[in-house]
């Protein structure tokens, strides 16, 4: 009788194992259910680059590599569903027209669980890359007329790269700040989690707007920015921020603005090899980061 307990317990025992699991995983696979992933254009589907990893701007609609129209909203859904879906935005040769910052946000947000901020998904990254099938590489150049960039109190990337991390229990929704280089309500920044994100081999004009600077991108180990020239002829600053902690940026050039190069912050270890800074009017060179940078070449 007692071994024909303990047997009928063990069943017991097992089958509510079977149903727990069964709940779980029910619910994941609702959860799951629930992230619907984004809508590419056909000819990003059909181009055999996709199946490599790279998704195409130049195939999104309202997006022209000739010099004309203004490219913003293309560019900038490529770059939203490349993250999502984990690939590289790949910009094949030409010049593309923006009017507004291209944003690569990554977002901490707040977890009621753990009473802070989640963790940032660091298996996901924004990776922008040039085509190298021509012997230029790709442009990004604002419009003609791009009033948020000619205030040159208030500066303006033609690209940010950012991390924000919740403060509060109000912080469950990303929000996009003001200013790209500003942090929205109930967030705040975090460059030392922006892990691997990478921008090589495509060029930036700020077009003589006063208040653009071509590249930010404050961030910490394995980010990379390589290849890369900013013609800031008339404009605040070529780039302002660099991956660092044992990363850094390699081959990069800022022609003209009134500051070449800007580092700031807490970043250590960073490495700057084969960096031409010239015709500035101000400083080529600001190091304001309170650790070392190493300058080679």
């Amino acid at each position: 009788m007692k071994r024909k307990l303990i047997y009928m317990l063990g069943l017991f025992v097992f089958w509510l194992g079977l149903t727990i699991y069964g709940a779980i995983q029910t619910i994941t696979i609702s959860d799951q259910a629930q992230v619907t992933p984004p809508v590419l254009p056909s000819a990003v589907l059909q181009d055999p680059r996709y199946q490599l990893g790279y998704i195409v701007v130049s195939h999104y609609p309202g997006v022209y590599t000739n010099g004309t129209g203004d490219s913003t909203v293309g560019i900038q859904q490529a770059i939203d569903d490349a993250y999502e879906l984990n690939k590289i935005v790949l910009f094949s040769p030409g010049t593309y027209l923006i009017s507004d910052t291209l944003k690569c946000y990554r977002w901490g947000l707040w977890d009621f669980e753990k009473k802070r901020h989640s963790n940032i998904d660091q298996k996901r990254c924004h990776t922008l890359l040039g085509s190298k099938r021509s012997p230029t590489r790709p442009i990004i150049k604002l419009v003609g007329s791009a009033p948020l960039f000619d205030d040159a109190e208030v500066p303006r990337p033609l690209i940010s790269f950012r991390v924000f991390r919740g403060l509060n229990k109000d912080a469950t929704d990303p929000v996009a700040p003001a200013s790209p280089m500003g942090n929205p309500k109930n967030f705040r920044d975090c460059s030392a989690d922006l892990f691997n994100d990478d921008l090589r081999g495509i060029d930036f004009d700020c077009n003589g707007h006063a208040g653009a600077v071509g590249v930010y991108f404050p961030a910490a180990q394995n980010a990379t920015m390589e290849d890369i020239r900013v013609d800031a002829t008339d404009s605040y600053a070529g780039i302002w921020g660099v991956p660092g902690r044992d990363s850094g940026a390699m081959n990069v050039e800022v022609e003209g603005g009134r500051f070449g190069l800007m580092i700031e912050g807490s970043i250590g270890g960073t490495v700057l090899t084969g960096i031409r800074l010239f015709n500035q009017t101000e400083a080529a060179f600001i190091n304001a980061a309170s650790k070392y940078i190493n300058v080679l070449n």
